[in-house]
């Protein structure tokens, strides 16, 4: 793990090369280190290099998928890197897959009134509002503002921030009274926290 520990340091101090470099090192001497694998794949995603990022994250998820493996956290994030990867590189339909992979492997394992299930569930709001798809996003967020009220209720900072995202998708829909009720409910609820 030193060379992994290295690396996430040199990542953190913006050093690319020397994080590559360390974290190749670490996959060199542990060949099944899926860490190393995502987060080289998260530094190449910095540099641009997104064919080299999806080819990382490709060997974490086999590593995660195979026998030997049973990390849940890891793997649903992952899946979720994948997307994120994908995202960037403007690839809708193979980034969406992995979204909506990491929203069913979620929902299979904790249930969809879980929190694992709402973080999942909301990266893919996040995607399809980076994609313009607001009428996907608004579904999602606002199925997620219900499951989160059921839950724990609404004075949290998850569901302020469901109402803020609610709130730009109303707006950027001319639905201006409505993205105002929105936004005016979530500070409030924002409001109540600082205090």
């Amino acid at each position: 793990f030193f060379h992994q520990n290295i690396a996430e340091l040199y990542s953190r101090i913006n050093q690319i090369d020397k994080a590559i470099k360390h974290f190749n090192l670490a996959i060199d001497l542990d060949p099944k280190h899926f860490n190393s694998y995502n987060s080289l794949g998260n530094l190449y995603k910095k540099t641009g290099e997104l064919r080299k990022a999806i080819d990382s994250i490709s060997k974490a998820l086999q590593i995660l998928e195979s026998e030997e493996v049973n990390d849940n956290f890891s793997y649903a994030y992952t899946l979720k890197n994948m997307g994120w990867a994908y995202q960037e590189m403007r690839n809708y339909s193979e980034a969406e897959k992995y979204f909506k992979k990491a929203v069913k492997f979620q929902r299979d394992l904790y249930g969809d009134k879980s929190v694992e299930y709402l973080e999942a569930y909301s990266a893919l709001g996040a995607f399809y509002m980076h994609f313009q798809k607001l009428e996907e996003a608004s579904s999602v967020f606002s199925r997620s503002l219900a499951i989160q009220s059921e839950m724990t209720g609404k004075n949290n900072d998850f569901y302020a921030d469901m109402l803020t995202n609610l709130g730009m998708i109303a707006t950027v829909q001319g639905k201006y009274d409505i993205g105002e009720s929105y936004l005016i409910d979530s500070k409030a609820l924002k409001s109540k926290d600082e205090l």
